[in-house]
């Protein structure tokens, strides 16, 4: 596969969530999820994206002006509104809250069993008992795995 084509299957067909926000500082929560809708084959409209993970009523603050869970959920939201056949996350609610993160969790399967993915992945390195993060889960096809 060459670079174009790389670059055209990663933009349409996966999703990333970083461990870290990486939201541009100069744009709005929604100015940030415009940006990758703009790219995006199918999108969720900002809008709808943003209402996925509770920011409806922060669509225009800056990340500076948005607490350290609300960044994460925005930078969730803009791997989310890409509606790309996998999302692959890296620890998506490190900065939340437990009942956020198991919000934006819910979030996850429920896009995941009922509308655009088929495949996720989660891992949670904080929370380790023998050595192996507790709290993994592995999403393919519909079918969970927790660890």
């Amino acid at each position: 596969m060459n670079e174009h084509a790389l670059t055209q299957y990663r933009r349409q067909q996966v999703g990333f969530v970083f461990q870290f926000y990486n939201l541009m500082p100069s744009l709005t929560a929604y100015e940030n999820v415009e940006l990758v809708t703009e790219i995006a084959a199918n999108p969720f409209t900002p809008d709808e994206a943003l209402s996925l993970v509770g920011l409806e009523h922060r669509l225009h603050h800056y990340p500076s002006q948005l607490s350290g869970g609300e960044q994460q959920r925005g930078c969730d939201c803009t791997s989310y509104c890409q509606k790309t056949e996998c999302i692959v996350c890296d620890e998506p609610t490190g900065a939340l809250d437990s009942n956020t993160g198991r919000a934006v969790l819910r979030v996850l399967q429920d896009i995941n069993e009922q509308q655009y993915y088929g495949n996720y992945y989660y891992t949670r390195h904080s929370n380790r008992r023998n050595g192996r993060p507790r709290d993994s889960f592995f999403g393919w096809n519909n079918q969970a795995s927790y660890c």
